[in-house]
């Protein structure tokens, strides 16, 4: 057990027995009684003894009373964070111990100095309001970087001004807590609102490591472990406010680089350099690989590591604040690397996804090459040209993606018609209607594909415009034809004459992804040799689409002025696409 620290009341009384104070009233009282007894100040010893005692007793009694508030009172002088009291225009009155000090140090009288003008305006407010409970407001301290749940209570003098009791405690480790929780899941909401736009796990080290950097760190070092085993990954840090990135770094699976520590020793790993310690001796202790030392610039005298499934993560030369502490970098790294851990799951999820989405569609698109005289490099082509013509539109970056994808399925429904696409003669008018119909056979194939998924499918959508609506024109042209008099557009049917009665799509009913692609596939087949026409030049084919000799219809007649003027500032881009894919 600790020993009792409070002295027993004999220990008080010795101590006043030989107190000067004491001795001095004594004397002072003893020698008035006896001048007024007797008239000799030195008539008899009792005098003195019966004062001394009396007060020797009561002061003794007192203080052994009040033993435990006398240790109480002393707390408030040990405090770290301010406790104090000031004026209804925030002078600091009253101030001890270590608050006086530090106040002292900062050379803060009054409260406005180290928290804010605003902040010592909503204290007084609650002094005059005259509210008696206890009020905590919270407040940034700029001069120390710290926040501060501040407590406020008004003082009630009989006499007198009254004044405000503050005392401050240091919350900036719960405030800096809640902000991190907070921009882990804003990462995670981010990456999951995205999730679709990702096609490789390496695409969100574009999120995360700005993340670990703002913890405070010169420089991070995120790898990801390959099919062999090994480990590559980039080094990220700013540099005049940007973010720069290295070239791909590669490490053996059985590297000694500290990345791999906390796989070894199953743990966070820390470590830093001691002033007993050389720089020498501390990268000969954790060797760095040289292409990280170099990216980083300075010697390493720090680092974090932490890993979780197969991302690895290390972070260099920590910028400590003195009142920053090391646990809680490590609880936002074991929270950020589970979350990351969790999203790079959903992304390898999406990830394949995509790649299934894609190889079905370039399935379709195969078995439309057996029935067509297009080829694959058509298609890629189509799918080229529709992301830059969307792209110079600035249609969203899932909307250039989505047309980048879907595009080549255009011409989809001509494997319903074979020997149609294959006649080399010239088509009369009901073979001309028969071979309009594959926009219809390509729709109701891809409707098909809708209806076997489970929601809706944004892609399939606009490939079904697409293969649609691709030859509409937006002056009202084109075909098929799908508006019914009273302008409701009919359903789907493989019976060609149901679509004799009706009237095109023209203007805004035209789906944009359709406009697009219709360009984009006119171009390319002008460009491109077909058993009834020769290869056109890029400028025969500009002429062509600027204003058809034939019929007079100008480019943004056909295509909507929208798309059109998109054209118009890609159309050389175009080309060098025809001339790349057609190598």
């Amino acid at each position: 057990m600790l020993k009792n620290p409070v002295q027993p009341f004999y220990r008080f009384f010795i101590q006043e027995m030989a107190n000067p104070q004491i001795l001095f009233n004594a004397a002072l009282i003893g020698g008035s009684i006896n001048w007024f007894g007797t008239g000799n100040i030195f008539a008899t010893p009792m005098g003195f003894v019966i004062p001394f005692l009396v007060q020797v007793f009561s002061r003794s009694s007192v203080k052994y009373k009040n033993r435990f508030q006398a240790l109480l009172a002393m707390l408030p002088l040990e405090r770290k964070d301010p406790a104090f009291v000031m004026d209804h225009r925030g002078e600091i009155v009253l101030a001890m111990g270590k608050t006086q000090k530090y106040f002292a140090s900062l050379g803060v009288s009054n409260l406005a100095q180290y928290l804010s003008e605003t902040a010592v305006k909503t204290m007084v407010e609650h002094f005059y309001s005259k509210k008696k409970q206890i009020q905590v407001f919270e407040f940034y301290a700029e001069q120390s970087h710290l926040w501060y749940a501040v407590k406020v209570k008004r003082l009630l003098y009989a006499g007198g001004e009254d004044s405000i009791l503050v005392w401050m405690d240091n919350i900036s480790s719960v405030k800096r807590l809640h902000e991190r929780i907070f921009a882990i899941s804003n990462y995670s909401d981010q990456i999951i609102r995205q999730l679709e736009d990702f096609t490789q796990k390496s695409d969100i080290y574009q999120r995360l490591a700005p993340f670990i950097l703002g913890m405070g760190y010169q420089a991070t070092f995120i790898a990801l472990k390959d099919k062999s085993g090994n480990w590559i990954g980039q080094a990220s840090k700013y540099q005049e406010a940007e973010l720069i990135r290295s070239e791909a770094i590669a490490l053996e699976f059985d590297s000694s680089a500290p990345i791999l520590l906390s796989r070894k020793q199953q743990r966070l790993v820390q470590a830093q350099k001691t002033e007993d310690m050389t720089q020498e001796d501390f990268e000969q202790k954790y060797p760095f690989d040289p292409r990280i030392k170099t990216f980083v610039g300075e010697p390493i005298r720090h680092f974090i590591n932490y890993h979780e499934g197969d991302t690895s993560i290390i972070a260099f030369n920590k910028i400590q604040s003195k009142n920053q502490e090391n646990q809680e970098d490590e609880l936002f790294l074991h929270s950020l690397m589970n979350t990351s851990h969790s999203l790079f799951f959903l992304v390898d999820l999406a990830i394949k996804n995509e790649e299934q989405f894609l190889q079905k569609v370039m399935g379709l698109c195969a078995a439309a090459e057996f029935s067509d005289e297009i080829t694959g490099k058509h298609i890629l082509r189509v799918n080229r040209y529709s992301a830059l013509l969307a792209e110079q539109m600035q249609m969203s970056p899932r909307f250039i993606k989505s047309i980048s994808q879907v595009a080549a399925l255009h011409d989809i429904g001509k494997v319903a018609m074979p020997d149609l696409i294959k006649f080399s003669g010239k088509y009369n008018l009901e073979q001309r209607e028969k071979m309009q119909m594959h926009t219809i056979f390509g729709a109701k194939i891809i409707q098909t594909m809708m209806n076997f998924a489970s929601q809706q499918d944004p892609k399939l959508e606009l490939a079904f415009n697409i293969a649609l609506h691709h030859h509409q024109s937006y002056n009202g042209a084109g075909y098929p034809n799908l508006l019914q008099p009273n302008h409701q557009q009919a359903e789907l049917s493989n019976d060609l004459a149901s679509y004799r009665e009706l009237s095109p799509l023209k203007g805004d009913e035209i789906p944009v992804e359709a406009l697009i692609v219709g360009l984009a596939d006119s171009y390319d087949a002008l460009r491109s040799s077909r058993q009834y026409k020769p290869e056109f030049s890029h400028e025969k084919t500009f002429r062509i689409l600027s204003e058809d000799d034939r019929t007079g219809i100008t480019g943004s007649d056909r295509f909507s002025p929208a798309v059109w003027s998109a054209f118009l500032e890609v159309q050389d881009r175009m080309n060098l696409i025809f001339n790349e894919i057609n190598k």
